[in-house]
């Protein structure tokens, strides 16, 4: 059966059963007679002139199932490829290498932009890029959870919460919000990947006054 689109005249006012169908770029409102059975288009949005069958529509709904479907099962493919991600060759820390805060200190009051210096015992500083026995780059997380820590084995990623310092600096100001921040020191290799075992600092506390 073709449906004809209805301008003149509102499902409501002829006390008809009322259907949407939606569509990417139009609304389709179905009315159907409960005493014949016909159903007609009544308005379709934007204003438009549209004939479309009751089996067009089933058509369409068809395929559109059967998309949605095959969507959630490339996102289960998809988080079981990530999980199944070979581990990167690692470099090698020295031993007893330490990396840590010169400033400021667990529980000091700060203004931002806040002065960061980092120190290092054990291990060099070379830039990302540069191959060099025993060195690595700095990398601050800034108030990253113990459950939001990125994975180890992978390059570390590069946002707001997990600040790179590539050119080899020892130190930089962060520009922080107001209030309280948790701040921890990551070394990473030439490829910016955590070394082996790797090489952290403790998670220090601050609070930023203004």
């Amino acid at each position: 059966m073709v449906l004809s689109l209805q301008n003149d005249t509102s499902c409501s006012l002829r006390n008809l059963t009322t259907t949407e169908v939606h569509f990417t770029h139009f609304l389709v409102v179905l009315c159907q007679n409960p005493a014949t059975g016909d159903d007609v288009v009544d308005r379709a949005l934007p204003h438009q002139t549209i004939e479309i069958g009751i089996t067009a529509l089933k058509e369409q709904l068809m395929r559109t199932i059967p998309l949605i479907a095959g969507l959630l099962l490339f996102a289960g493919a998809a988080a079981t490829f990530a999980q199944d991600i070979p581990e990167m060759p690692r470099t090698p820390a020295p031993e007893g290498a330490e990396v840590y805060f010169q400033s400021p200190a667990d529980g000091d009051t700060v203004t931002s932009p806040v002065l960061v210096r980092f120190g290092l015992r054990g291990i060099g500083v070379a830039p990302a890029g540069i191959v060099f026995p025993d060195t690595g780059h700095h990398h601050v997380l800034v108030d990253v959870s113990e459950d939001e820590m990125p994975p180890f084995n992978l390059p570390l990623p590069e946002t707001d919460q997990s600040v790179h310092f590539g050119l080899g600096q020892t130190e930089a100001e962060l520009t922080l919000e107001p209030g309280e921040h948790t701040l921890q020191l990551v070394l990473g290799d030439h490829l910016h990947t955590p070394h082996l075992p790797p090489v952290v600092s403790e998670v220090i506390t601050i609070t930023v006054t203004e």
